[in-house]
């Protein structure tokens, strides 16, 4: 009897391993330059939010089935985990949306999508010259949070901004594999099921630290303690992304649409505009999204209305930046 049950569970895991591999296995690959990247890979989401599929180059550039033969411009596109979109399929992705929505007002443009999961905006400047040497993008998109330009570019473990003196520099932290990491990597790359297990572990481990929904008692709000306001110099950290750029970019801003415009956000678009940076800020379209009792964030399989962007999110994102690139187009700057 036990060896038909270790059969039966050999057998289980076997058929949830051929399945996983099929629906749910992808690893990244770390490059020494540009840090964990997919590369010429297919990647199903882990199913939790959304279930994009998703393809990539050698160079670690999402495919798009728009991509036109004979490019006449460049649009590289630059951004954290909305960016890089794995809970959306190739052709819904906001860079292939606007690749799309370009040519067919005859602008056969290409739209490379470089998205990477955590980066943040010390990671654009870092990598600018990178990218441009290898790319040679006529454009850039900078797809920024606003946590990108607070909490996120702070993190010690990754680059960062820091304050030396009274000057702004970036502390570049190069990804690192440590022994144990190294063995788990090839174990997640043997192994679909393992693989999955750990990503979803990971997941559970990070909404374990999430505050509670409820709190018993009065809240601080209610006993009138807030907690301490960081004066972040986002006014710098845009001047050096446009330089690392050249001024030759846009920003797309998507903010959590959960709160109304904060001061974080007011700052990012008065410093654009008073210098002439060109940026988009997704919240435009958020009332069309209310009026229609939908929202730009959340799946069917996940929490509605937050998370990463759906498939109307990355068009209606896509949407504005047609409309701000055909206008600089116009005025001769693209």
């Amino acid at each position: 009897m036990t060896l038909r049950r270790s059969f039966g569970v050999g057998l289980a895991l076997l058929c949830f391993e051929l399945l996983l591999r099929l629906v749910a296995h992808g690893q990244p690959t770390l490059d020494p330059q540009k840090g964990w990247i997919y590369k010429a890979t297919t990647v199903r989401h882990w199913l939790g939010e959304g279930h994009g599929v998703s393809h990539w180059s050698p160079q670690g550039i999402r495919e798009s089935p728009f991509r036109p033969d004979r490019p006449s411009t460049v649009v590289l596109v630059l951004g954290d985990s909305i960016t890089e979109g794995l809970q959306v399929s190739d052709q819904a992705v906001y860079p292939a949306q606007l690749e799309l929505a370009l040519q067919r007002s005859a602008w056969p443009a290409a739209v490379l999508n470089a998205g990477r999961s955590t980066l943040s905006s010390a990671d654009y400047i870092a990598t600018a010259q990178l990218y441009r040497d290898e790319f040679r993008p006529t454009w850039t998109i900078v797809q920024l949070r606003l946590d990108d330009l607070t909490t996120d570019c702070r993190q010690p473990s990754r680059t960062h901004f820091t304050d030396r003196n009274g000057h702004l520099t970036i502390e570049v932290v190069q990804p690192r594999m440590g022994r144990v990491s190294r063995w788990l990597a090839v174990v997640r790359r043997a192994s679909a099921l393992v693989d999955v297990a750990i990503a979803r572990a990971g997941a559970f481990r990070a909404a374990s630290r999430l505050p509670p929904m409820f709190r018993g008692g009065a809240s601080e709000a209610a006993q009138g303690v807030r907690p301490p306001e960081v004066d972040y110099p986002i006014e710098e950290e845009l001047a050096m992304l446009a330089s690392a750029w050249s001024g030759r970019l846009t920003i797309a801003l998507v903010p959590d649409s959960s709160q109304d415009a904060g001061p974080i956000e007011r700052r990012a678009i008065d410093y654009c505009r008073r210098n002439g940076v060109s940026i988009v800020d997704l919240r435009d379209v958020f009332l069309q999204f209310e009026r229609a009792q939908s929202s730009p964030f959340g799946f069917p399989n996940s929490q509605y209305g937050f998370g990463h962007l759906n498939a109307e999110g990355h068009r209606a994102l896509a949407g504005l930046l047609a409309s701000e690139l055909k206008g600089l187009r116009a005025r001769g700057l693209l």
